[in-house]
């Protein structure tokens, strides 16, 4: 997927002929990238895609009948036979992901993986707690957090009175993302490109359960179905797994 996003909204650019830069997101990630991942034993395996503790290794998407539901598993799932799952996102200074939450309360992971130019990318972040606070402030502001469709500015933020996380992501990073934390991420300078993907935690099923969930119902997200089953192949998984044990 290919974005545009207008410029000079956190930072000042010197091309003032260009009005809008291309960000690519949800794009398929190299086989070598997703191998590396697997087998590098650079990052501990409970971070990993598919790996210790995460609930969404109970998620077969053949078990979806719907097809936009069966997308929309897909894009945070990382299947090892299939490694078009894992995300990979390409941007320059300017480009952005608008202030939103991870899907279902996931735990997100997310690697720099080249730069080219300087290039790294400033993370805007909140505690999980701040969640629902957050949103209260968008209303305050005539935004809607879960909607995705706002870039917040560093005024609006100092105004919410809510403490902000910053950090810069240059070439190497991981960032771990909090389930339910509020974020945005801003690139800064030259090419970066990143990898994502996100995991579902015990803590993360139960917060999407009760958190979440009621949110999706209330607009009609189409992280309704998703996340309504999420809870429902799981359940039936670990129930599963207690008889067999």
């Amino acid at each position: 997927m290919v974005r545009a996003c207008h410029v000079s909204l956190f930072v000042s650019s010197d091309f003032s002929l260009e009005t809008e830069r291309l960000y690519g997101k949800d794009a398929e990630c190299p086989h070598e990238w997703a191998t590396w991942l697997s087998n590098s034993n650079i990052l501990p395996s409970d971070l990993l895609p598919h790996g210790t503790h995460d609930y969404l290794n109970y998620l077969p998407v053949s078990l979806f009948r719907d097809s936009c539901v069966r997308a929309a598993v897909q894009t945070i799932i990382f299947d090892q036979s299939d490694v078009q799952t894992l995300m990979c996102y390409l941007g320059v200074g300017d480009t952005f992901t608008p202030f939103h939450k991870d899907l279902c309360a996931s735990s997100g992971q997310n690697l720099m993986c080249y730069t080219e130019g300087g290039g790294s990318s400033f993370w805007f972040m909140t505690t999980s707690s701040a969640a629902p606070h957050m949103a209260e402030y968008f209303h305050t502001i005539d935004k809607e957090l879960d909607f995705e469709s706002h870039v917040i500015t560093l005024p609006e933020l100092q105004q919410s009175k809510l403490d902000i996380y910053i950090a810069e992501q240059q070439l190497g990073d991981l960032v771990l993302v909090p389930p339910r934390s509020c974020h945005q991420v801003i690139n800064h300078g030259g090419i970066t490109m990143k990898t994502s993907w996100s995991r579902m935690t015990l803590k993360g099923l139960v917060n999407s359960l009760y958190h979440e969930l009621p949110i999706y119902h209330r607009y009609v997200c189409p992280g309704t179905a998703l996340c309504s089953n999420i809870h429902i192949i799981t359940a039936y998984a670990d129930r599963r797994h207690t008889k067999s044990n």
